[in-house]
């Protein structure tokens, strides 16, 4: 039995088949295959059901795969504590949800591979339960999520905390701060909501107490803020979302409040009515000091203690890639405004998965 065999297996359990396991592993699928037989016949039982389209584990072989992964982490583990003096190498995989992929995925992308040329990398957006799910089969090895999920299988490290901010339509007349999150339509608005596979969903129900349903849901922040342009109600955003760029030169909302600026009328009217907004926002939202000028007519504040939500690196408890794992906390909190990287006195709203 050989370390190379029970990467093979590992392999062919994760990518669902003998031809794109051998892709993965840089061999030959007759290479690939010849060596699980042998690995087979060594221990007497088939480890994957041939038969089957994807390729499956075996009931035996399910065990044999779960121990074959503990031991290559343990094997890993030999090789990293001779890079005491090196830079990150290897490989990582990390998946991230989809309400901080934006802001964060393009920074880890570009600097990973500027600064750290001998490290794989492989980034997926996927919503929370997909990640831990991944995660506890090995395919994923550090997730950036809402926390605290309240699991004891997996390690949470806080990078930063975030406020809820309310995102209103462009006829919004109402107060830029000090709302009240226990308001049942907050300015008069139905509350569109994320699909279910948003931990972000149910954190804006619990912001919300729970009372705004809404008959729209949808599946990313730009899709509820672009309905949102177009009256269909209210949403909440995580602050990160309104205040820095995701999108070429501009940001996520800044790119979706001027498209519907664009259409509100008259130029004249539409731009008198635009700087009486702001300048009536503008001092009113002090926790979002940073929001661009030209969103503060969108953008108002909860009252103290404003609602936030905790953002980490989670990971399994036996992960070991302590440099790659710095050096990815380090990028993202680059990132991240100094007043954000602290909770301090707001209310953290918890995840429900």
């Amino acid at each position: 039995m050989t370390l190379t065999q029970l990467r093979y297996i590992i392999a062919v359990d994760r990518h669902g088949g003998f031809a794109p396991a051998a892709r993965h592993c840089l061999v030959t699928p007759p290479t690939l295959s010849l060596q699980i037989q042998k690995l087979e016949q060594e221990i007497g039982a088939e480890i994957f059901d041939r038969r089957k389209t994807p390729v499956v584990a075996t009931h035996y072989g399910r065990r044999v795969i779960d121990q074959a992964q503990r031991v290559m982490r343990e094997a890993e583990k030999i090789d990293e504590l001779f890079r005491d003096d090196e830079e990150p190498s290897g490989e990582i995989t990390l998946g991230m949800i989809p309400t901080v992929a934006p802001i964060l995925m393009p920074a880890l992308f570009r600097t990973l591979g500027e600064r750290y040329g001998r490290l794989q990398f492989r980034i997926f957006e996927l919503p929370t339960t997909q990640i831990v799910e991944k995660m506890r089969a090995g395919e994923i090895e550090l997730g950036i999520l809402a926390t605290p999920l309240g699991y004891k299988d997996l390690g949470e490290t806080p990078l930063y905390y975030e406020n809820f901010v309310a995102y209103f339509p462009q006829d919004y007349t109402g107060p830029y701060s000090d709302l009240d999150p226990g308001e049942e339509r907050p300015g008069g608005y139905d509350m569109i909501l994320l699909g279910e596979d948003h931990c972000f969903r149910s954190q804006s129900l619990r912001v919300c107490g729970n009372r705004n349903e809404s008959r729209i849901e949808c599946g990313s922040l730009e899709t509820l803020m672009q309905m949102v342009d177009r009256g269909a109600g209210m949403t909440l955003l995580p602050e990160m979302a309104a205040r820095t760029p995701a999108t070429g030169d501009a940001g996520l909302a800044a790119e979706s409040a001027g498209k519907s600026a664009a259409k509100t009328g008259p130029k004249g009217k539409a731009k008198a009515a635009s700087k009486k907004k702001k300048k009536a926002a503008g001092s009113a939202i002090s926790a979002t000091a940073s929001i661009a000028p030209h969103l503060r007519g969108h953008i108002a504040s909860f009252r103290a203690p404003q609602p936030v939500r905790e953002i980490s690196l989670v990971h399994p408890r036996d992960f070991y890639k302590k440099k790659i794992f710095d050096a990815i906390k380090e990028i993202v909190i680059a990132q991240i405004p100094e007043e954000l990287r602290e909770r301090g006195g707001r209310q953290l709203i918890d995840v429900e998965v």
